[in-house]
């Protein structure tokens, strides 16, 4: 078995417990930040900095693109998929 980038066997299960917290990070963010903007305390123009934000950050990339999604495994997928699209839905409506 290799070591992995973390110095163990376990690197993979490391990596899964770090994207499900970024995912739930991310999506608490998003949802406190909606909540301002469709309460009147956040600027339509930093809501959709905000929201563009996510889309376009470069570390976000192994979640968001479409063949690094397909390497996850299907539940993470999904759940990032649904993220994703949520984010989607958002920039949308700040057009």
């Amino acid at each position: 078995m290799g070591i992995g980038v973390y110095g163990d066997d376990r690197a993979e299960e490391k990596k899964l417990i770090f994207r499900a917290t970024a995912l739930e990070w991310l999506g608490q963010i998003l949802k406190e930040k909606k909540s301002a903007y469709e309460s009147g305390k956040l600027a339509p123009s930093r809501w959709k900095h905000v929201v563009g934000g996510f889309h376009d950050a470069s570390g976000l990339e192994p979640v968001r693109e479409e063949t690094s999604l397909n390497t996850l495994p299907a539940r993470e997928r999904d759940a990032w998929r649904s993220f994703w699209s949520s984010v989607n839905e958002l920039i949308q409506h700040c057009k």
